[in-house]
């Protein structure tokens, strides 16, 4: 009897992740986690994760407050996940990329004003939630039976999206009815590439065989879907959920069987159908049949020939078929190669080649004694009769579809920098990733090979199938680091708050100084010191870290502005305290303009010397008596904090010069007299200068 199994039995990307996240969630909690209904559709599966502490509930209501929720590969309806968020549990993600997809194609078509209709069974929890996401208006239906004009209008638009796991000659049948129904028609295949692949193979194997086993749960939908297109394809079909189900008396006379699996039936249990069908295999080669076993032979009256037999076929395991995947637990590790048990009487060997990793040189780099993995058959026996296996091919199957399901959800993937290469990086993934010198980071790298070693976590960005060549940035992960990053400062920064960053990067108007890394405050010069300050560089250097102030923050334009002077002793409150009115102080001229000059009497004060207040005599220009740099004593006339203006006089700091009398020149008169005149010399004072010091004084009174 020949035994063929299918090529994509068993566990897809999208129930394996849900299970490998069930049973993490549980490890790492250190207490029980829940799932809303079962985790897949797998009786089984679900027995062996309660084992490990993931328990079935009926209603998030029967959960207390803080307790962990897992989102089975079904998906949930958003109202369900509301209604988790607030209870307080704690929810964790398992939806299937491709349900999630069909959700999202769902919500949009809703929005967008077309009528709904998704083709699947009706109370499937994965068409709950799709339904969920049209606010439950979408008409759900099984085949086109159910359509007929009465359902629509030529003038709809209608949507069309499918159950993951339905048939694709159902689907055409379905739009092939509605189409003349309708006035437009929009429909987004969300099958899942797997089921349709499965479905194809599980054709072919009834076409070819005479019987065909279809291994998963009674209530998983792809399966039955899978036993049913056996069914219409002539084949004696068996729809059954593990080995123990088998009946030997299914293949009397029988010669080729095949066998499948749905997408929720795990490896063992595959493993333990073709095991309990090897058994019969051999028993029919034996030309044993059930009637030529005595119960005196058995010496147990009760049990029948198939138990015999089978019992004394028990040690000789199951036979190995060129590419199929099966369980090897190394027993000897050898430098060139690795010794595994296969379940079969004789040992296999796995050579250095087919181990993987990334230029292995000895074997122990990879494995020990006692670890157990997946490996493909290669060759059944070479010349010793020894199988020969590759873990590396079943590695790069399992590690393919992890960078699929990473590209298809946009989330990471985690590998080492195995080597720096022309133009970027070689990532070890299972399988050869390349990144981009351009996408290692978003610094500037000087040194690639300083990245050699270090496991980072990737982008997925390119993907070439053909060739399983794959591109991956990091920068990208920063990216979106740096962008949650720059949320969580803007949700939490308030104006006025203080604290502490780093310069970044000194410009003309101003220095960029970063909060967080990459989140970026601007500085302005004005805003850097109470003094008048001609560039940052001045005051700061890049690297500088320093206390600021928050002065705004936009966060629709993503915008910071920071003062840093604000942190910093007022000037002008301690020169009120020390100085007082009428004191004469020193004081350097920094400005000169056309009514007075500026002079610093302390850090970040500037005080005004009217032009009436540079010299006793009359100044037509402040030019003529300062310029700048020049030290000069001068008298504090007003002080107005508030204001932050100051009042100064030079001349009133000088002693005022005396004024003597002089004596004109002689006019000799041409009559032969000489008038002479005695008036005193002013110096240039005039009327308006006095009447200046007049005003002065006026408002000194006030």
């Amino acid at each position: 009897m020949k035994i063929t199994l299918a090529e994509s039995a068993g566990y897809c990307p999208g129930v394996d992740k849900a299970v490998q996240l069930a049973i993490k969630t549980a490890s790492e909690s250190g207490r029980e986690v829940y799932s809303l209904g079962p985790i897949i559709h797998n009786p089984q599966v679900v027995e062996d994760l309660q084992s490990r502490g993931v328990q079935v509930v009926e209603d998030l209501a029967d959960l207390p407050a803080g307790s962990t929720i897992l989102v089975r590969s079904h998906g949930l309806p958003p109202q369900e996940l509301e209604r988790a968020n607030k209870l307080g549990l704690h929810v964790v993600d398992a939806t299937c990329v491709f349900v999630r997809r069909a959700q999202n194609y769902a919500k949009e078509l809703y929005q967008a004003g077309y009528k709904v209709v998704i083709i699947g069974d009706p109370g499937h929890p994965e068409v709950v939630a799709i339904a969920a996401h049209t606010d439950n208006t979408a008409m759900v239906i099984r085949n086109p039976n159910e359509l007929d004009d009465s359902c629509f209008r030529l003038s709809d638009k209608v949507g069309v999206i499918a159950q993951t796991t339905q048939r694709w000659e159902n689907l055409q049948a379905c739009i092939t009815t509605l189409i003349p129904l309708v006035g437009e028609l929009r429909f987004y295949s969300t099958i899942c590439p797997a089921s349709t692949k499965r479905q194809a193979e599980v054709a072919d194997l009834a076409k070819n065989n005479e019987v065909v086993l279809v291994i998963g749960g009674k209530n998983s939908a792809n399966t039955t879907n899978l036993a049913n297109i056996a069914r219409n394809s002539g084949a004696q079909t068996y729809h059954i959920e593990d080995a123990g189900e088998i009946d030997p008396e299914w293949f009397r006379g029988v010669t080729t069987v095949g066998i499948t699996a749905g997408a929720s039936t795990p490896r063992w249990i595959i493993e333990g159908v073709i095991a309990r069908m090897d058994e019969i295999k051999d028993l029919q080669t034996a030309n044993i049949s059930a009637g030529e076993v005595s119960a005196e032979a058995t010496n147990e009256g009760e049990q029948d020939a198939y138990q015999v037999m089978s019992d004394a076929l028990q040690d000789a395991g199951p036979k190995l078929e060129k590419g199929a995947t099966v369980k090897a637990k190394v027993v000897r590790v050898e430098p060139d190669k690795v010794w595994v048990n296969v379940g079969d009487k004789s040992e296999g060997i796995i050579p250095l080649n087919e181990l993987g990793g990334f230029k292995p040189e000895n074997a122990g780099q990879l494995v020990s004694d006692g670890d157990e993995f997946d490996a493909v058959v290669i060759k059944v026996e070479d010349e010793d009769g020894h199988p020969i296996l590759s873990k590396r091919r079943a590695d790069r199957e399992r590690d393919w579809q992890r960078v699929l399901a990473a590209k298809e959800e946009d989330g990471t993937i985690t590998a080492t920098v195995k080597a720096e290469v022309k133009g970027g990086l070689l990532v070890d993934l299972g399988i050869r990733g390349f990144v981009p010198a351009s996408q290692v980071s978003v610094r500037y790298v000087e040194n690639l090979s300083d990245f050699i070693g270090q496991e980072l976590e990737f982008k997925v960005v390119e993907i070439d199938e053909a060739r399983k060549n794959v591109v991956l940035s990091h920068k990208e992960v920063e990216e979106e680091a740096q962008e949650r990053a720059k949320q969580e400062v803007f949700n939490s920064l308030q104006e006025g708050q203080v604290i502490t960053g780093r310069v970044k990067r000194l410009t003309d108007f101003g220095a960029f100084v970063e909060i967080k890394p990459g989140v970026e405050g601007l500085l302005h010069v004005s805003e850097i010191a109470w003094e008048r300050v001609q560039h940052p560089a001045d005051v700061l250097r890049e690297g500088e870290e320093i206390e600021v102030k928050v002065l705004g923050v936009d966060r629709e334009k993503g915008r910071i502005s920071l003062g840093r002077k604000q942190v910093l002793p007022d000037p002008w409150t301690t020169l009120a305290k020390n100085v007082k009115i009428g004191s004469v102080i020193p004081g350097e001229v920094t400005r000169v303009v056309d009514f007075g000059a500026f002079v610093r009497i302390a850090e970040g004060v500037e005080g005004l010397v009217h032009i009436s207040e540079l010299a006793h005599h009359h100044v037509a220009s402040a030019e003529e008596v300062v310029k700048p740099g020049d030290q000069v004593e001068v008298k504090v006339l007003s002080i107005d904090p508030d204001a932050r203006r100051v009042s100064l006089s030079i001349k009133q700091a000088k002693p005022e010069p005396k004024k003597e009398p002089a004596l004109a020149k002689a006019k000799v008169e041409s009559a032969g007299t000489a008038a002479i005149s005695a008036e005193p010399e002013t110096e240039g004072y005039t009327i308006a200068d006095r009447l200046g010091d007049i005003f002065d004084s006026l408002k000194k009174d006030e």
